[in-house]
C-alpha cells in the first residue's frame, strides 16, 4: 500500500490516507480517482464482460503492449520500495507496545 496509495491518489494525499487510516467510500474512491465507475452488485459481471469485449476488438498486440507500458513504473515502484516498506512494517510489529492504563 505504501508504494500504491501515493500512485494512484497523489503523493500527498496517498501519505495522509496511509498515516491517518481513514477508509473513502465507493463514491469518494470514484471522486478522488481510485476507480473508474461504479455499479450495483448485480451489474458487475455484465460491465466487466462489456470491457473485456471491448478490449478484446482493439488489436491484440496494442492492448498487450499498453498494458505493459502502463504496468511498468508500477513495478519498478514496487521493487524499488516493496523490500524496504515490508522490513519497516516488520520491524514496528515487532516493537514492544506499551503497557495499557
Amino acid at each position: 500500500m505504501h508504494v500504491v496509495w501515493p500512485l494512484v491518489l497523489s503523493a500527498n494525499r496517498g501519505r495522509y490516507f496511509l498515516l491517518t487510516g481513514q477508509k473513502f467510500s465507493a463514491r469518494e474512491a470514484l471522486t478522488l480517482g481510485v476507480v473508474s465507475e461504479i455499479v450495483s452488485r448485480d451489474k458487475l459481471l455484465p460491465r466487466a464482460w462489456e470491457l473485456v469485449e471491448q478490449i478484446a476488438k482493439r488489436p491484440r498486440l496494442a492492448s498487450r503492449y499498453a498494458r505493459v507500458a502502463l504496468t511498468q513504473p508500477i513495478k519498478q515502484k514496487l521493487l524499488d520500495n516493496l523490500r524496504y516498506g515490508l522490513a519497516l512494517k516488520g520491524l514496528a510489529m515487532s516493537a514492544p507496545r506499551p503497557p495499557k492504563s
